[in-house]
């Protein structure tokens, strides 16, 4: 977006919210999509609702914004050519974000736009970036349940990914508490994998979809 027209879009917007009319619909983005107020404010404004990941954040503030997800297995990926993110905000955007969040991994991928349609092997590249933290995930649950040596196992394997792993005995609830989220997980994973057509089969085209979270230019 033109920072000139995000500038006067943000001002309206934050004038309907004094005005007490959150929901005014303040524009409609890509013809389709009407946009309130509130959700322009979340998004936009620097330190709105949604605003995670600003390219004018200082380091302390991404930390603050992002820092809470150090205990978990992150991975954060950018496409280099996306078409909603500033020139010259990529790569360095990304390695701020993942700085802001001890041990997560970065995905760089060249050349590619914000729905991974282009170039051709960007939506393999991506699904194979989230098989592999969907199977690390489950791996490193049973490298968390003690030696990982006499005591009984559980195997789990998820069909369509064949993924599958083994948690140790004192592992066992954790194991519980991931499989929903896990199969829904890999379940997904699996679907875009055949969407992005890894077997490398003619004829079958990628059914990816873009939200509207966008790294918002300085204003």
């Amino acid at each position: 977006m033109d920072p000139q027209r995000l500038r006067k879009l943000c001002e309206d917007a934050q004038q309907a919210m004094a005005e007490g009319n959150p929901k005014k619909i303040v524009t409609t983005l890509w013809g389709r999509a009407p946009m309130m107020a509130r959700r322009c404010v979340d998004l936009f404004i620097k330190g709105g609702a949604d605003d995670f990941f600003s390219s004018d954040f200082t380091e302390n503030e991404l930390a603050q914004k992002l820092g809470h997800l150090a205990p978990f297995k992150t991975l954060l990926a950018i496409s280099l050519d996306d078409e909603f993110v500033p020139d010259d905000t990529y790569p360095g955007l990304g390695v701020r974000l993942q700085a802001a969040i001890p041990g997560s991994e970065l995905l760089v991928i060249e050349d590619a736009d914000h729905a991974l349609s282009r170039p051709a092997g960007a939506g393999p590249q991506f699904v194979e970036a989230v098989m592999s933290l969907v199977n690390g995930a489950f791996t490193e649950g049973g490298s968390s349940g003690g030696d990982g040596g006499d005591g009984p196992s559980k195997k789990v394997t998820q069909s369509g990914s064949e993924s599958s792993a083994t948690v140790g005995a004192e592992g066992a609830s954790t194991l519980e508490q991931l499989e929903g989220a896990g199969k829904s997980l890999a379940s997904w994973a699996s679907s875009l994998a055949r969407s992005v057509n890894l077997s490398g089969n003619p004829g079958v085209e990628a059914e990816t979809t873009s939200g509207d979270i966008e790294a918002r230019p300085s204003l």
